[in-house]
């Protein structure tokens, strides 16, 4: 056998060559599997956390939904929504959904319009509840003398 220290600067025994060329291969198939090789000084991005995203979602609809249901944020505190965030992840891994369609546009004009248009509707039946209940406030404080005419029933051909 051949000392490697008398053999060129790269070369490989015969017996390793072929190996060589199935790690070569098995390189080439990772490579193309993996995408495009990283550049030297670039970072992996760091892996999306649904369950924390489904939290901060739910904390953020508790937050707005809190002019018509102030109770909710009582109930669905950080600490409820993160565990509610991970059993979703973990379902939605499980099951194979896509959870990053939950950050698609529509999704997030649904999450910024529905809570405050909800509000403005409890908002404007208390408005004009509370406008009725002064009304009716005013009219018995200020009842007025005059009563009103009613007219008498028209009878035809008596």
């Amino acid at each position: 056998m051949s000392d490697p220290s008398n053999q060129e600067q790269g070369a490989l025994p015969p017996e390793l060559a072929d190996l060589a060329a199935l790690a070569a291969a098995a390189d080439t198939r990772n490579a193309a599997q993996d995408g495009p090789a990283m550049a030297a000084g670039q970072e992996l991005a760091p892996a999306v956390d649904h369950g924390a995203d489904v939290a901060a979602m739910l904390q953020t609809v508790m937050a707005m939904a809190e002019p018509v249901a102030p109770y909710l944020p009582r109930a669905y505190t950080p600490e409820v929504c993160e565990r509610i965030g991970i059993a979703v992840a973990a379902v939605a891994e499980k099951r194979g959904w896509d959870l990053g369609q939950l950050a698609s546009p529509e999704a997030m004009l649904l999450f910024v319009t529905v809570p405050p248009t909800f509000a403005a509707v409890k908002m404007a039946k208390d408005y004009y509840a509370w406008k009725e209940r002064e009304a009716a406030k005013e009219s018995q404080a200020n009842p007025s003398n005059v009563t009103p005419i009613r007219p008498e029933p028209v009878t035809h051909g008596s």
